[in-house]
């Protein structure tokens, strides 16, 4: 059973993640050629999954529109999945001298999703 609810839950990243990309080719503020550079990663823990969608080469309207508030909302309601802004918009200089800040993450948004169950719960909330 675990297994099932660790697919579900993967699966709810994923097509976060890919709703994210489809608002924003829809909406013009990124093009097909663009998606496929866009690098994630996931991971699981305690049956958490995180989807990491990297958005600091974006375009700037595309990295406006994915920071709004609105629009991370937007993301949730509709995959279930919760959607958050982490890192900092790091220039082509910063991010070839990382040794300056080693702390800092370019500009990503993070997705996390528990499992189908938990998340047709919260839109019963």
């Amino acid at each position: 059973m675990k297994e099932t609810m660790s697919a579900a839950s993967l699966k709810a990243a994923q097509e976060a993640a890919a709703k994210v990309n489809a608002l924003l080719v829809a909406s013009g503020q990124l093009k097909l050629s663009e998606l496929n550079k866009s690098r994630t990663k996931n991971s699981k823990s305690n049956d958490l999954f995180i989807e990491e969608v990297i958005i600091n080469d974006a375009p700037m309207s595309a990295r406006n529109f994915l920071t709004r508030s609105s629009t991370q909302e937007e993301i949730s309601k509709m995959s279930g999945a919760a959607v958050s802004t982490r890192g900092r918009y790091m220039n082509q200089e910063e991010r070839k001298n990382p040794s300056k800040n080693p702390s800092h993450r370019p500009l990503y948004l993070h997705i996390q999703a528990i499992n189908q169950q938990d998340v047709k719960g919260k839109d019963s909330l």
